[in-house]
């Protein structure tokens, strides 16, 4: 099901993004792309189901959007938030392992309540605490998992492509 509702619509995507890339690369990184988190932030072992989506976007959005094909490198680049160079483009094989785990992670504690039928009427101050506290862990992970990824291709690269 993911592999022909998604594909479809990023093959339209692609299409429009001849007629105008801002509104495209918009509808991409506000819709489609957090449609793709979700599946990834529930469903476990996800990573070869969006093989088909990568294959889509490295050959048809990017593209479109930047106006050639891209390099390995270049490819490297942009799945980076903007803030560190790139696009927010992300290759959805390689984050969907992580994702699912920081899902895990955020929730565990209101599904053991779930699990063992002891559910508060309320969401416990301190179950909101430490919520926040592994949202902010993770938030941090990922920056710098972001900032080494960035550092590490700067350095591989000519002071031209740079």
């Amino acid at each position: 099901m993911i592999r022909l509702c998604h594909f479809k619509d990023l093959q339209s995507l692609s299409k429009y993004t001849q007629d105008d890339p801002q509104a495209a690369y918009s509808a991409f990184s506000k819709g489609l792309s957090f449609r793709w988190t979700h599946f990834q932030r529930t469903v476990p072992d996800a990573s070869e189901l969006f093989e088909p989506i990568e294959n889509a976007i490295r050959n048809q959005l990017i593209p479109a959007l930047v106006g050639r094909e891209v390099s390995d490198a270049e490819r490297q680049i942009l799945p980076l938030p903007l803030r560190h160079g790139g696009l927010g483009l992300t290759d959805l094989r390689q984050t969907a392992k992580t994702e699912y785990e920081y899902s895990t992670q955020i929730t565990n504690k209101l599904t053991a309540k779930i699990y063992t039928q002891k559910l508060d009427l309320d969401y416990n101050p301190l179950d909101q605490q430490f919520t926040r506290h592994i949202k902010n862990r993770i938030r941090q992970e990922k920056n710098e998992k972001c900032k080494n990824i960035c550092d590490e291709l700067l350095a591989e690269m000519t002071p031209e492509s740079q």
